[in-house]
């Protein structure tokens, strides 16, 4: 079976906010098996994304180990990998080669696909309401 593989800070990352619905600065991981949506995150995030994010389920990282560091982040995506036993992931164009890397040195298949979700090529009727609330006329932005 092939999965959805995102990890991305959803400020900036426009595939990881509509995935889970939530904002946030920090990398974290969102895996997409089955009919199953999940989160990864840190503690810092985990009691706001268990209330926030629209997935079925939100892991915290110390459930791989006390703490989450740049050294130990690629053991702890092939253990949550492993965990789910996937082996072939589907990633977003602009996914980050440093995740890749650990990906393709641990014999994961990954498959670029954009976009990631069809869904988001068509807009529904309450994300253009939304769409539209934000948007900002020159007469709205004081110089």
């Amino acid at each position: 079976m092939t999965s959805k593989l995102i990890i991305a800070e959803s400020e900036k990352d426009s595939n990881m906010f509509y995935a889970t619905g939530m904002l946030v600065p920090d990398d974290f991981v969102y895996l997409e098996s089955g009919n199953k949506k999940m989160i990864y995150i840190d503690d810092l995030e985990f009691n706001r994304a268990e209330k926030e994010a629209e997935v079925d389920k939100v892991i915290n990282y110390s459930k791989y180990g006390s703490s989450v560091d740049r050294d130990s982040f690629g053991d702890i995506l092939i253990n949550i990998l492993k965990d789910n036993e996937i082996k072939k992931v589907q990633i977003p164009g602009n996914f980050k080669m440093k995740y890749a890397k650990v990906l393709l040195d641990n014999k994961i298949e990954i498959e670029t696909i954009d976009p990631l979700f069809k869904k988001r090529e068509f807009k529904n009727e309450d994300e253009i309401k939304k769409r539209s609330k934000t948007k900002l006329s020159k007469q709205d932005i004081n110089f």
